[in-house]
């Protein structure tokens, strides 16, 4: 399990989003943003990850893509 915190989520189109991180993605690996603004879940997979400069710093821009509910429903049984 990791834990990222200090992601910044932006949506790219309907069910695509792009995320500002400390930490680079791995691609293909499902996540799940838990938004503390309004409480929305997303479970995505990460399709890219580039390295950024951002304010003199380096950050990560993922391209997530959101998992549709059957494949949602695979990885959670797989947890049980």
């Amino acid at each position: 399990m990791r834990v990222t915190r200090d992601v910044v989520l932006s949506e790219r189109t309907e069910g695509e989003w792009i995320a500002m991180s400390r930490e680079a993605g791995v691609l293909d690996e499902t996540v799940v943003v838990e938004s503390l603004d309004d409480g929305t879940t997303h479970v995505a997979r990460v399709v890219e990850s580039r390295p950024v400069m951002t304010d003199g710093a380096v950050r990560h821009r993922l391209w997530l893509r959101q998992i549709d509910e059957h494949e949602g429903d695979l990885l959670n049984q797989g947890r049980r």
